[in-house]
């Protein structure tokens, strides 16, 4: 008889999980139950905070998007080897493996706002994935006015199920409580808190 109520219990578990579980991802939200990726550039450190403290909250997995060529660590220099390159159109390599997105369900991707647009690293990063209608939601650092990246970023992203971004200006990231604040805020607007 134990044996008996044991299987019952056991199943009656296993088929409120699985209800629960099918019910989880309604009115587009993304259950916290899915796997994210957080995927960035960093030049300074700054967006690299705002990744790490992305993948705490969610426990997703990270990658770190890297050129064949460094960029230059002076500002002044910098911002002449990215307009360069935007100018040619021809925006340094990136290299190492790419990650697999089959196994996300949910992709954050952010960078450093050069220019009023995403990072060079992040619109070569863009412009070579397909997403395969994964949910992608973008999050950027910027000095102060983030410009026009949004508009770039949703042009760049091809075949996705585009969320609500998350514009960060450094003074945010700095302040660790205002920091937590808005990326709590972004993270429950995705469903994910």
């Amino acid at each position: 008889m134990k044996k008996i109520a044991k299987i019952f219990l056991c199943v009656l578990f296993i088929s409120i999980s699985m209800i629960s579980c099918s019910q989880g991802n309604k009115g587009g939200k993304i259950s916290n139950t899915n796997k994210t990726l957080i995927i960035y550039y960093s030049a300074s450190g700054t967006t690299e905070k705002v990744a790490k403290e992305l993948q705490r909250k969610t426990k997703g997995d990270i990658y770190f998007i890297k050129t064949n060529m460094p960029y230059s660590t002076d500002q002044e220099v910098l911002g002449k080897e990215m307009a360069l390159e935007r100018e040619n159109g021809n925006i340094r390599e990136l290299s190492g493996e790419l990650p697999d997105l089959s196994n996300y369900d949910l992709i954050l991707i952010g960078g450093p706002v050069w220019s009023g647009e995403p990072s060079n690293p992040i619109q070569k990063y863009l412009s070579i994935t397909d997403f395969n209608g994964k949910k992608v939601a973008g999050f950027w650092t910027a000095y102060g006015e983030p410009g026009d990246y949004a508009n770039v970023f949703k042009k760049l992203v091809k075949n996705v199920e585009l969320h609500e971004g998350l514009s960060l200006i450094n003074t945010d990231v700095s302040n660790e409580k205002e920091l937590e604040s808005k990326i709590n805020t972004w993270l429950s607007t995705l469903g994910i808190l």
